[in-house]
């Protein structure tokens, strides 16, 4: 898709095969890109979802993509692709931050948006230790089981383990504010800034380190 294209269809679905976007374009109606298809961002040009969007595949390239509603299932942001989240995406299956190459790609999800792990066992992380998470809206888990986060994260907004175990496998930096609610835990295996804070929302919540001195975050309500 070239300099100058608009799409005024009502449904556009990526079903396999690589699709290139080499122009800034916004597209209003429902997206899906499905296991097996590439989207390709050329450097300097952004896609921008505003309806309905489903991602399960691969996007690559040098941009940025940014999605108001979305479900992620599959999904892979390979390349050094900023992807976006401006409202809300409900994960239900494995996403992952970065590819196989030492490229670094960014999941970041806006002040205001909620990024809701419901499926799929976490995030997890690509070939390059680069690879990062910028909450400044809130992230949070839906699923009862394990949600694994393999990816560091800057915090300048909210994290919570809403329910079953919310883990943390790398390191946790920012200013922002992390939580955890009755009956959940949250795990942090790797280092917690100073500049965090960690507070537990009501009795049997339970905040759980691997590496005591490496958790610097300030905790609060926390009553043995």
């Amino acid at each position: 898709i070239n300099t100058g294209a608009a799409l005024t269809v009502s449904n556009w679905s990526l079903s396999g095969g690589t699709t290139t976007i080499a122009e800034n374009l916004t597209y209003k109606g429902t997206f899906t890109e499905v296991a097996g298809a590439v989207l390709t961002l050329v450097a300097g040009d952004k896609l921008t979802l505003t309806g309905a969007t489903s991602l399960g595949g691969l996007i690559h390239g040098a941009s940025r993509v940014t999605v108001s509603t979305a479900t992620a299932v599959g999904l892979t942001i390979g390349g050094t692709v900023i992807f976006e989240d401006s409202v809300a995406v409900n994960q239900t299956g494995t996403v992952t931050v970065g590819d196989k190459t030492t490229s670094a790609a960014t999941l970041t999800v806006d002040a205001g948006a909620t990024w809701t792990i419901a499926g799929g066992g976490g995030i997890g992380r690509g070939s390059s230790s680069k690879s990062t998470i910028n909450v400044k809206g809130t992230l949070t888990n839906s699923e009862t089981g394990l949600s694994v986060v393999a990816v560091k994260v800057v915090d300048t907004g909210t994290m919570t383990a809403t329910t079953g175990t919310l883990d943390f496998t790398k390191g946790l930096s920012g200013t922002g504010t992390m939580s955890v609610n009755s009956g959940a835990t949250l795990e942090a295996d790797l280092t917690a800034s100073s500049t965090l804070s960690m507070t537990f929302n009501g009795g049997n919540a339970v905040l759980a380190l691997k590496d005591a001195k490496g958790f610097a975050a300030t905790i609060n309500g926390f009553a043995p």
